[in-house]
């Protein structure tokens, strides 16, 4: 049987475009995967790709994000999420996002 995946917790890095004026910012957030995560910014979670850094428990964004519409812990949005299948979550979220015309899987 599988172990379910514990989200362990790490700091994110967010890096700023060179000469866009604004400054790198970094957010907690746990670990929920190998490459995904999520954080808390301006109050709602957010869902990450990152990749591990030179620095020990520091993640950077890897291309996108996700702003998820919740106050929820963030360890119980972790869970509620690893319980989903992948077509829950889109169906989930689809009211509250605007998701692409195209959507490759």
């Amino acid at each position: 049987m599988n172990t379910p995946y514990q989200p362990k917790p790490i700091r994110i890095l967010w890096e700023a475009e060179p000469d866009s004026g604004w400054e790198d910012d970094y957010f907690d957030g746990i670990l929920v995967r190998d490459y995904g995560a999520l954080y808390r910014s301006n109050r709602n979670a957010w869902l990450a790709l990152v990749e591990p850094t030179e620095t020990a428990g520091l993640y950077r964004i890897d291309g996108a994000d996700l702003q998820l519409i919740s106050k929820e812990p963030l360890e119980d949005i972790a869970r509620m999420l690893s319980e989903m299948s992948a077509l829950d979550y889109l169906l989930k979220v689809m009211p509250d996002v605007m998701l692409p015309d195209e959507m490759p899987i």
